[in-house]
């Protein structure tokens, strides 16, 4: 490469600096966001499928996806209270930021209310019926809107700071 575009990169910390996302941050940052856009196209073709052996395997995939993404949330909040990043640039994004978060929490508990009701398995798991069916489907599937919408948000708003307001530290902070 000429050497106008090389920049010095520094190496990145484990843990959250004030100023930068850690390496730890960003792993669960983005295998969250990986297992959730895997995740909700799942869950919407599951729900168009008739009942057959098939469905119940993307059902079971669809499952267990969700009890990562709800381990990965309690990981999230462990590392975050041992070690703050950088603030949010302003409020819509510390309120985005809640909502992901309060939703990453909600969907996977709302999944495992639904497979109660429905009697499907969690990994081999039959689990009690908390909530009538029609509520915890009605739940699961109202929560996965508003997280579609608020994911689209998050990343709406970060390609408006890129690319319109030119702010090329925020994205940089989690990707370098």
């Amino acid at each position: 490469l000429p050497v106008q575009w090389r920049r010095p990169v520094e190496a990145v910390a484990d843990w959250n600096r004030r100023q930068q996302w850690g390496q730890i941050a960003r792993l669960l940052h983005w295998v969250s966001a990986v297992l959730m856009l895997a995740a909700l196209p799942m869950g919407l073709f599951v729900a168009v499928l008739a009942p057959s052996a098939e469905r119940a395997e993307f059902l079971g995939a669809h499952n267990g996806i969700g009890l990562a993404v709800l381990v990965l949330f309690l990981l999230r909040v462990l590392a975050q209270g041992a070690s703050p990043g950088p603030v949010s640039p302003n409020g819509a994004a510390r309120l985005n930021k809640l909502a992901l978060y309060l939703l990453l929490l909600a969907l996977p508990v709302s999944g495992l209310a639904l497979a109660g009701s429905t009697g499907a398995p969690v990994l081999g798991l039959h689990l009690a019926e908390a909530v009538p069916l029609d509520v915890a489907r009605g739940a699961h599937q109202l929560l996965a809107g508003v997280f579609a919408l608020a994911l689209a948000a998050h990343a709406g708003a970060v390609v408006w700071h890129h690319f319109v307001l030119r702010d090329r530290q925020l994205v940089r902070r989690m990707l370098r």
